[in-house]
């Protein structure tokens, strides 16, 4: 596919990059999707992977804003079949963080999910009551607007909004 740019101008966005990329699954789905349109079943193929380990890596690159879908009529099928292909080959980034932030961005990448479970929970739970401000939930939870919004970024479910951390509605 072609060569268009990912412009990364927050460096929280770091985080869901890093550990998809990470992950060799999730770059060998990436590196599927670049030759063109693919269905989950012939990504399936292509990398050797399961299915469901497919539709989780598609997930992982939806998050990071990487693929692009449509809907295709898939010969032999009875209804139309979602298809992925890459946005984007390239990306430049542009941002300005200070080393403490780095460090917690980094941190937050390659921490397990357990390691992170109360912090996620305690979000989770202020986003509920409603607070939704990037600021009032720092303050509440002692940490870098930085660092709260590279676990929003990192967590299912939720997404960061400007200065607001939102749940986010899933649409297939």
């Amino acid at each position: 596919m072609g060569g268009r740019t990912k412009v990364v101008d927050d460096a929280s966005e770091l985080v869901p990059l890093l550990r998809t990329f990470g992950s060799p699954t999730h770059k060998k789905v990436f590196d599927a999707l670049t030759t063109g349109w693919h269905v989950v079943e012939e990504l399936s193929e292509l990398t050797e992977e399961p299915v469901e380990v497919v539709e989780r890596s598609l997930a992982m690159l939806r998050r990071c804003g990487l693929v692009d879908s449509q809907w295709r009529m898939v010969p032999g099928a009875k209804r139309p079949e979602k298809e992925y292909t890459c946005i984007y080959t390239k990306v430049y980034m542009n941002f300005r963080c200070s080393t403490d932030e780095l460090a917690e961005l980094i941190r937050l990448t390659f921490a397990s999910s357990g390691e992170l479970q109360s912090e996620v929970d305690m979000l989770i739970a202020e986003l509920e009551s409603g607070n939704k401000s990037l600021t009032n939930l720092s303050r509440i939870m002692g940490k870098s607007p930085m660092y709260i919004k590279g676990l929003a970024r990192r967590t299912d479910g939720l997404m960061v909004k400007g200065q607001r951390i939102d749940k986010r509605v899933i649409r297939e």
